[in-house]
């Protein structure tokens, strides 16, 4: 069996004790390609180090957060720009829009947001984004920009049937975590249940985004003992997913293979 994990954050500071044996055991159940998405201009660094010690398997994407709007320093666009001249593998992400983080600046966002868009037209480049309680304005910004670059990817969304339906005619990607294998997270369920097979991805968002105990193989824990998401889970997910949509498993491996490639372009 083939993984693809579509997103995660393998350069999180969080997952360094843990890091080295991960990678083994990544490499040991399958897994053939990982998108790590940076966040803010000062993990970039540490997101092209592990794409430039596991060429070809770790696949990187720089972007600034929605989390991080408003710290980025002053020119961040040309490094950005310089990271993907640099790499024709590297993608734009992790971008996006968040109405649910206190103190947030909608309008600063959704500049620094399209900004980055322009940036991955130019240089004809995936993006990952990010959208939480944002779903109103995110349709608005991406139906207002125009063409929108090659293959637009949302992480781990929780969107409503119909958004999602809106989102798809825009020819978007949707990545499933393992959060979605929550019974409680009826959104999370429904979404999963309207997202095109042909456009369905799998993540781990790890070290984040911990799903239910049926989606992990193991828990980790950062140096303070709090519990993390750990990239190992990845099979889990798939499983999880292949019930959900009453898919064999290795159905659904060969399609999420098919959609990746599609998705991001295997260079």
């Amino acid at each position: 069996m083939r993984y693809y994990d579509a997103h995660l954050h393998l350069q999180d500071t969080r997952l360094a004790p843990h890091r080295s044996r991960l990678l083994e055991g990544l490499r040991a159940s399958g897994v053939e390609r990982l998108v790590t998405n940076g966040t803010h201009p000062d993990d970039w660094d540490a997101v092209a180090e592990l794409a430039a010690a596991h060429p070809g398997w770790i696949w990187p994407a720089y972007g600034v957060h929605p989390w991080r709007v408003g710290q980025e320093p002053a020119g961040w666009e040309a490094p950005l720009r310089a990271r993907l001249e640099a790499d024709p593998r590297a993608s734009v992400g992790e971008i996006g829009l968040d109405k649910w983080i206190e103190g947030h600046d909608l309008e600063r966002q959704q500049q620094v947001f399209r900004r980055q868009l322009e940036i991955a037209c130019e240089f004809a480049r995936p993006v990952t984004i990010h959208c939480l309680h944002a779903w109103g304005p995110l349709l608005e910004t991406l139906q207002a920009f125009g063409e929108l670059p090659p293959g637009v990817l949302l992480h781990s969304p929780g969107a409503s049937a119909e958004v999602v339906r809106q989102l798809a005619e825009m020819g978007c990607y949707f990545s499933v975590s393992g959060y979605f294998g929550d019974m409680r997270k009826k959104k999370y369920r429904e979404a999963l249940a309207a997202f095109p097979l042909d456009r369905l991805l799998i993540e781990t968002d790890a070290p984040d985004m911990l799903g239910p105990d049926a989606c992990c193989a193991e828990q980790i824990s950062d140096e303070a003992g709090q519990p993390l998401n750990s990239p190992l889970n990845l099979p889990q997910i798939y499983a999880m997913v292949a019930e959900a949509r009453g898919l064999r498993l290795k159905a659904l491996a060969l399609q999420v293979e098919e959609n990746f490639s599609r998705w991001i372009g295997m260079y």
